[in-house]
């Protein structure tokens, strides 16, 4: 209540949805997932997506326009569960798109919880040993089958979105970002670029 933008939530709520997500059936997944996940697709680079049609930067960036919900009663605000977070390690350039739960904080601040095992924290620190901020974006309404992308067991290096065209049995379109030096899904609806600061907690 009180958003022009609709949201949609439980998109893998069932069986059936995760198996229409991959357009396959119960007979067909297990094969369609291993080959999917071993025989990867790099993604591929194009020039505008959905995502470029309204662009807001620098003091017109309000992200408490977006309807980010609180889910339960005692949480400590309103969080986005469902946004593929990218970012890349600052050394080799490899790619990651993970799912971290995120939590509204002010117009232009996000805070995210990133496990000690989880890559993008190894490219957090090997970027805070140096002093640097890491580039982060957050791809919201994208493609379902690179959210199952993000919860394939990759090992650290391997791209997630190139996972994701894998399962699609085609490239995954990504254009460059405004801000940050990343590329995200070019048929999300919408992107949320910025930087984890370093020695923040």
């Amino acid at each position: 209540k009180g958003y022009d933008i609709q949201m949609v939530g439980g998109i893998f709520a069932t069986r059936e949805r995760v198996l229409m997500a991959l357009e396959t059936n119960s007979e067909e997944v297990y094969e369609r997932f291993y080959k999917g996940t071993s025989d990867v697709i790099p993604p591929r680079i194009v020039d505008s997506g959905p995502c470029k049609e309204v662009i807001y930067k620098e003091e017109d960036v309000d992200i408490t326009k977006l309807p980010i919900p609180v889910y339960a009663e005692k949480d400590g605000g309103a969080f986005i569960t469902h946004g593929v977070v990218i970012s890349k390690d600052p050394e080799t350039g490899t790619g990651n798109a993970s799912i971290y739960r995120l939590q509204l904080r002010n117009k232009n601040e996000i805070g995210l919880y990133v496990s000690q095992y989880q890559d993008m924290n190894r490219q957090y620190l090997k970027a805070e040993s140096k002093g640097q901020q890491l580039d982060v974006a957050i791809a919201l309404g994208c493609d379902p089958v690179i959210m199952l992308a993000t919860q394939v067991n990759a090992a650290y290096g391997e791209d997630e979105i190139a996972i994701a065209g894998g399962l699609n049995g085609k490239p995954i379109d990504v254009v460059k970002c405004e801000t940050v030096n990343l590329t995200v899904p070019a048929t999300s609806e919408i992107v949320i670029e910025g930087k984890v600061l370093p020695s923040r907690r």
